[in-house]
């Protein structure tokens, strides 16, 4: 897998596209190895493989996720197997499809595919000890770690940088600053800012109800829109039907657990004592975020459940018709079941306009608001919408099963009807989830947005600002254009400090267009309060020169203190289009530059009072930890050229009759860079608390900047090594095995 992401013209779209039957085939052999017929093997796969929560994941571009996830069943498949059979040849197999899933670099689906199969672990001992089997539990176990082992080593690749860089990560990372209540990245509130909670459980039955992809509505609990969690309702009924007619089947009783614990698990905040158990005392699980993501546990267990659920129903009639019993009992209840469904269905509709009017007389201030009247009885038309579909499915199934109970199709009828339910049903909401915008072509995207023309126009190096709500914008990035913002998984904790704690993420436009709960303050500010916020803004404005930034992007009209408005547009977003301004910084400072002045930080919490200061000019004057060697003294003849700038490697040539301190920025980052002047190792220095700073004694220098990361050299040698270890357990258990045959 990693060799296939070194290929830079192979999109991300080719390699789910590669890995996604591999969802449906995992599932399919894990059940078809437990005696499952063809068709229920086959349904669980299509209920995984098409299950919308695992769509929406495709829609949205997640790339790494999506491709972790189609490893889910096959780890498990192959490592249960394993297991259960302890051949050389089955250890090598489950090695290298548990080393691909680590390779994929998504840890958090990787510790919840473990932690279940750590689950069938202990099921399996306990089962083992009750046998008083007691020597082939201690070889179960140490087979276990061994697996985990190899696993590992061939996913070294991947696992070891990461495990070097989450430290710094705002997921992981811990400084002085982080003590401030206010700035607290890595605390257990932000990590279950995603917790699932029990009013979106609905969306398990109708999967519209809180609002779809179409458009901007989500009436759930989430802080963001959320997929539906729908896996179709005859797979959750088939699931049930295994739950409790096979429920005293090892295998049963451990995907049961594993569903139910993953659901709690992701409640997240919303049963936080269950899930500080995890967060506190399971290595990295301080580290993921949204608790929501354990639900793929949940699609998956609903599956393979379903499957099995049908493979008894099929069982069942198979063994009434042999024993000849008198079926018309219990075809005449399946009828009437059908029937309560559909009249259930029928009554709610004729109540549909009362029961309308009883919600709003329960609440009679949604009278009053008209956008709340209208999300009201917008919500109302998708429930029942959902709540036909649902019924229309659950009748289909009745049907089927009547038919076959009187020997009108036979069982294969049965299963292969059931089979076409399902697919129909998931293909109605997988549509709708996705019809999303049409993929972008980056080309017509720059050529059709005269902000976008502008940015690409410009050849020097230079970042951009998008302030305010375009903050998270990821267009920017599309297009290859360098961003202070966007949206990253695990952004540099120094850097995500100095964003909050200068205020440029929060206040850089809102101090000047509040929100409308704060307008009537802001109409009141006396004049010596909006001569402080015009000298913040320049405060900010010299910040973000420092940084590099040419340009800015705002939904505001701001002061042209420093700066000129270049163009216009406007962009749409949620459910309206607002305007996109395009300023440019003509107090930009380059990327690296030369300073004469320096500051020393009295402690790290003094750090943002200083950046801060009025008095701070980043252009002359560099904040650091430590003080340099040398005396570095201001030098106007002083000259910085960037001759060569990649993302492992930064040439620069600098000049001056004084020692002075080079600036670069760019995010310290201990671990893999490393500073030469004139071919000599020279310490870098952390400047204003998440940039990078090199004392240059008087002269012309040659300055390199270049990262390598020992973590990656390790962890890719011991992956190139585990390559052919398992290629020789594979072949020595094959030989093994002919042997034996012999």
């Amino acid at each position: 897998f990693f060799l296939l992401q070194a290929f830079p013209g192979l999109p991300h779209a080719f390699l789910q596209i590669v890995h996604f039957p591999i969802a449906g085939i995992g599932i399919y052999m894990f059940l078809r190895e437990r005696k499952t017929t063809f068709i229920p093997a086959i349904v669980s796969g299509i209920a995984f493989m098409f299950a919308p929560p695992i769509i929406a994941v495709i829609a949205s571009g997640q790339a790494m996720k999506i491709i972790s996830i189609t490893y889910l069943p096959l780890v498990l498949w192959a490592a249960t197997r394993f297991l259960r059979h302890q051949t050389w040849m089955n250890f090598a197999f489950a090695a290298v499809v548990c080393g691909l899933q680590l390779q994929v670099g998504h840890v958090q689906i990787a510790l919840f595919t473990w932690m279940m199969l750590f689950l069938y672990l202990l099921f399996f001992l306990y089962a083992l000890i009750r046998e008083k089997n007691l020597k082939r539990t201690g070889i179960l176990f140490i087979s276990f770690l061994g697996l985990l082992l190899a696993a590992v080593c061939l996913g070294a690749v991947e696992l070891f940088p990461l495990y070097e860089y989450l430290p710094h990560t705002t997921r992981g990372g811990f400084t002085l600053l982080t003590q401030h209540p206010e700035f607290v990245h890595s605390s257990f509130e932000q990590a279950t800012q995603w917790s699932f909670s029990l009013k979106d459980f609905f969306t398990f039955f109708l999967p519209f109800l809180f609002g779809d992809t179409s458009g901007s509505i989500y009436l759930g609990s989430l802080p963001a829109g959320a997929f539906p969690n729908y896996s179709g309702i005859l797979v959750l009924l088939l699931a049930l039907v295994a739950l409790i007619f096979r429920r005293k089947e090892l295998l049963i009783v451990w995907l049961g657990t594993s569903v139910f614990l993953a659901f709690l698990l992701s409640l997240g905040k919303n049963f936080s004592f269950f899930y500080k158990l995890f967060y506190n005392n399971v290595p990295f699980f301080n580290s993921l975020h949204h608790p929501v993501a354990a639900l793929v546990i949940v699609y998956f267990g609903l599956a393979a459940l379903a499957g099995l659920g049908l493979q008894y129903l099929i069982y069942t009639i198979k063994k009434l018709l042999q024993e000849k019993k008198d079926l018309s009992q219990i075809a005449r209840k399946v009828a009437i079941a059908l029937y309560i469904v559909f009249g259930f269905a029928c009554v709610l509709t004729i109540l549909k306009g009362v029961l309308l009017n009883l919600v709003q007389n329960w609440n009679p201030d949604i009278l009053l608001d008209a956008n709340g009247l209208r999300l009201l009885r917008g919500q109302f038309e998708q429930f029942y919408a959902d709540y036909w579909f649902m019924t229309m499915w659950i009748c289909g199934g009745f049907l089927f099963f009547y038919y076959a109970l009187k020997a009108k199709i036979s069982r294969n009828g049965f299963a292969l009807g059931i089979l076409l339910i399902v697919i129909a049903d998931l293909w109605h909401v997988d549509y709708k989830l996705n019809k999303t915008e049409n993929p972008v072509d980056v080309k017509s995207l720059v050529e059709n947005d005269p902000v976008l023309t502008q940015l690409k126009s410009d050849s020097t190096l230079f970042r951009v600002f998008p302030a305010g709500d375009y903050f998270n914008d990821t267009r920017l990035s599309a297009i290859g254009i360098q961003s202070l913002g966007g949206s990253h998984a695990a952004r540099m904790q120094t850097f995500t400090e100095f964003i909050d704690r200068t205020g440029l993420a929060t206040n850089y436009i809102q101090k000047f267009h509040p929100e409308n709960d704060d307008q009537e303050e802001a109409d009141s500010f006396t004049l010596q309060q909006q001569h402080e916020i015009l000298a913040q803004h320049r405060m900010q404005q010299k910040l973000l020169s420092f940084l590099n930034v040419k340009y800015i992007l705002s939904p505001q009209p701001l002061p042209e203190y420093g700066l000129t408005l270049e163009t216009q547009t406007h962009k749409f977003m949620g459910d309206r289009y607002v305007p996109l301004l395009l300023y440019k910084n003509q107090s930009v400072l380059p990327r690296a530059f030369l300073v004469g002045k320096y500051a020393l930080a009295d402690s790290a919490e003094t750090i943002p009072e200083k950046l801060t200061a009025l008095l701070f000019e980043p252009d002359s004057t560099v904040l650091l930890e430590k003080k340099p060697q040398g005396n570095p003294q201001p030098d106007s003849s002083a000259v910085c050229e960037i001759r060569s700038y990649t993302p492992n490697r930064i040439d620069i040539k600098t000049e001056a009759k004084h020692d002075q301190i080079l600036v670069l920025s760019d995010s310290y980052y201990k671990p893999g860079w490393s500073a030469f002047v004139d071919g000599r190792a020279t310490e870098i220095l952390r400047a204003n608390h998440a940039f990078r700073a090199v004392y240059l004694p008087a002269g012309t220098h040659e300055v390199v900047f270049s990262f390598h990361s020992m973590a990656f050299t390790a962890g890719f040698y011991l992956s190139l090594f585990s390559i052919p270890m398992l290629i020789g357990c594979f072949y020595y258990g094959y030989r093994r095995a002919e042997i034996k045959s012999e």
